[in-house]
Parts: C-alpha cells; structure tokens; sequence
C-alpha cells in the first residue's frame, strides 16, 4: 500500500477540525512526543502541554513537554483549544488523543477485505456456508471460511480467510475475526467484537477419570459467552 500523506490544510479538514500554522506543512506519520519526527502528527492532552504517554511496557509516564520547547516548525500538535500559539502547527481538538486515533486510521487504512476483487455476494468462492445459517446484511466471508448449521450472524460482520463457525452460534452485528480464528458449538458472541488470529472460542476443557487404569473423557457440554465491545489477543483459547 502506497504511503499516505497529508497537507496540515487537507488532515485538518478530513477530522473537520481548525487548525494554526502552515496549512501546506506535510504530514507524513503520526507518532508520539517520545518519538517526534519531522512531518510527525504527535498530541497534547492539556492547555499547559503536560501529558501522559504510553511507554512500551504499556504503563503511563509523563512528559513535561510544552509547546514552547517542541520546533512545531517540522511537526504538528492536536492539543485542546486553550493553546494558543498561532506560529505553530497546530490542530485544535476537544479530545486530543481521541483526534490522534481518528488520525492514525487515515495515515494507517485497513486493508481491504475482499480478496477476489470479483465477488459480489460477499461470500467467497471457496468458502462451505450451511445452507441453514443465517446472515445479516453485509456480512463477509473470505476464502475457505466454514459456516456450520444453525449459525446466526448479524449485518457487517467480517470473517477472514481460514475462520470455522460451529454449530447453533450467534454472533453480533460489526464483528471481526481474523484468518483461522474458531468459534465452537453453541458459544455467543456479542456486537463489535475483534477475534485475533488463531483465537479458539468454546474449546474442550480436557476433562478425564480413571477406570480401570484407563482415561476416559468427560463430555465437555459448556458453552462460552462474549460480551460486547471485546477484543481477544491471538492464539488465546
């Protein structure tokens, strides 16, 4: 995928936004304070430029970084409308992170999902899809997906290359599971959920006795239930 760009003029429109400075200053990445680079898209939280970044371990330090002391000539700032300091790049946000998320998904565009740019069903060609499960509008199935009897999936939910559906599942409306993702019989599964790759929702809990001296298996009859607005991390069971 080509590298996207953005004139300050044309990102600050696209976020329907003001903004101060060079409105043909490029920006070229988006990034934190502890990693500005010329043509960097990086955010303050506060009017007085104090913030709380995310370092790699995921915990939360802060950074007395001003707007004063960042060259704004070679970067630009999404900070809340009480900075001012019009010879800087700046975008004004209520939410200055929430602005700098929006703007990482235009600098960083899902790829598409169809990848037989010839389906028009939604459903590829080589996916086995039961005849007596049920989709909602919209609903996408990439290559070699299996759909089992009895599945109900709601609109806008996306299943990618490799996924397996069981028996009698529900799944929500605007999902995502990722390529080889399964979902076993009878689980549930809520709205707006991400499934990683490799995750296995409802697997068998291995459960045994001993009988004379042989292991024998205990039918594993639980079912899981997903909530919605959910992310599982890959290859979690």
């Amino acid at each position: 995928m080509a590298a996207v760009s953005y004139s300050m003029k044309e990102l600050a429109e696209q976020l329907e936004l003001k903004f101060s400075g060079n409105g043909n200053f490029l920006i070229t990445h988006v990034c934190g304070l502890d990693s500005l680079q010329v043509g960097g898209l990086a955010y303050l939280t506060s009017p007085d430029g104090l913030t709380s970044v995310p370092t790699p371990a995921g915990m939360s330090r802060h950074v007395g970084t001003t707007v004063d002391e960042i060259n704004s000539s070679k970067v630009a700032l999404v900070v809340s409308p009480g900075v001012q300091h019009p010879e800087h790049n700046l975008i004004y946000a209520d939410d200055p992170l929430a602005v700098h998320v929006e703007a990482t998904k235009l600098f960083h565009p899902a790829e598409p999902f169809i990848p037989d740019v010839s389906m028009k069903s939604g459903i590829h060609p080589s996916a086995v899809v039961s005849k007596n499960a049920k989709l909602g509008k919209n609903v996408k199935i990439g290559p070699n997906v299996v759909v089992y009897d009895g599945v109900n999936i709601g609109e806008n939910t996306i299943l990618h290359a490799g996924v397996v559906i069981m028996s009698e599942v529900v799944i929500g409306a605007d999902c995502t599971f990722f390529p080889n993702t399964v979902v076993r019989e009878k689980c549930e599964i809520g709205n707006r959920v991400i499934l990683q790759s490799g995750v296995v929702i409802g697997s068998d809990g291995h459960g045994y006795f001993q009988r004379g001296g042989v292991n024998l298996k205990i039918p594993q009859v639980g079912t899981v239930s997903i909530e919605d607005d959910v992310e599982v991390g890959a290859c979690t069971t």
